[in-house]
């Protein structure tokens, strides 16, 4: 589902290639209106900084969609209509940092390098022992620094 955002996470979101909506409506006066009254709305969407949708027109319509904006038009107009008294309408906080997913290596080496109790040097590279003294594997000097920081903050 792609996120309602304010303009500075549609930013966000862009430029890590994300899809983003931006969805402004404004209910008020307008002497221009047989009613006096008004109640429209302006979207903006796309994926990245590119596929860029802008609709709007009457709440409850379908509107009239442009697909001629980049990225940058688009927010200008967003700007443009927050100054004539639009509002955000179902934006989001913040949104969440995305989180890496590990790959199986990553996984399988985590769960292995919990196993380790202790390092022993053997010429350039260090041997991995369990807590029952059994060998689990051989380590560079690299490798075996970083399982050391693990262990100490462990």
């Amino acid at each position: 589902m792609t996120p309602t955002v304010k303009s500075h996470d549609a930013h966000t979101l862009a430029n890590q290639g994300g899809a983003w909506r931006i969805y402004l409506e404004y209910r008020g006066a307008n002497w221009d209106n047989v009613s006096g009254r008004s109640s429209k709305f302006y979207e903006a969407t796309g994926v990245g900084r590119s596929n860029i949708r802008v609709r709007y027109g009457k709440i409850g319509s379908n509107g009239t969609t442009i697909t001629k904006y980049s990225f940058g038009e688009a927010l200008e107009k967003v700007s443009e209509k927050l100054g004539k008294g639009y509002d955000y309408a179902g934006a989001t906080g913040p949104i969440p940092k995305p989180t890496p997913k590990p790959t199986p290596v990553a996984v399988a080496m985590e769960g292995l390098y919990a196993d380790i109790a202790k390092l022993v040097p053997n010429g350039n590279r260090f041997d991995a022992y369990d807590v029952d003294g059994d060998f689990l594997l051989s380590l560079s000097e690299k490798g075996a620094k970083l399982i050391r920081e693990a262990l100490v903050t462990a």
